[in-house]
């Protein structure tokens, strides 16, 4: 199991032989986890602004990431919906589900229990649970 460890701003700008000021626009860096991960292992994407030399150089370059707060000047990707991925056959049943249950209303919802609205996901889960419907 190899986990990813992003490169320091000082490897960034040895690697990187056309980033310059007048290219900086032309870079994105993409980060596949939530923007608050990074503030412990992917200085790229956690550029903080507060006067560093290397900050301010690689601060132009677009950066996104899952799920930020727009202050931090990261673009949020939103995640790929719950059918993502699926094999044709299990999406084909989920699918078939939805349009031939015949209910009036049909919603469908996708909760990781974690971060700041956590209570929140787990009353809505258990509401779920308990329902006959859900």
């Amino acid at each position: 199991d190899h986990e990813y460890k992003c490169p320091s701003l000082e490897e960034l700008k040895k690697r990187l032989d056309h980033y310059s000021e007048s290219t900086a626009y032309k870079h994105f860096v993409v980060y596949s986890r939530t923007a608050s991960n990074s503030r412990r292992d992917c200085p790229i994407v956690n550029i903080s602004g507060e006067s560093d030399e290397l900050d301010e150089y690689f601060r132009p370059i677009t950066r996104l990431a899952l799920e930020d707060h727009p202050e931090r000047n990261i673009l949020s990707v939103p995640y790929p919906s719950p059918l993502s991925g699926l094999p044709k056959a299990a999406f084909d049943t989920t699918v078939d589900g939805i349009f031939n249950n015949l209910k009036t209303n049909v919603v469908g919802g996708t909760f990781g229990v974690h971060g700041k609205f956590s209570a929140l996901r787990n009353l809505l889960k258990s509401e779920c649970e308990m329902s006959e419907v859900c």
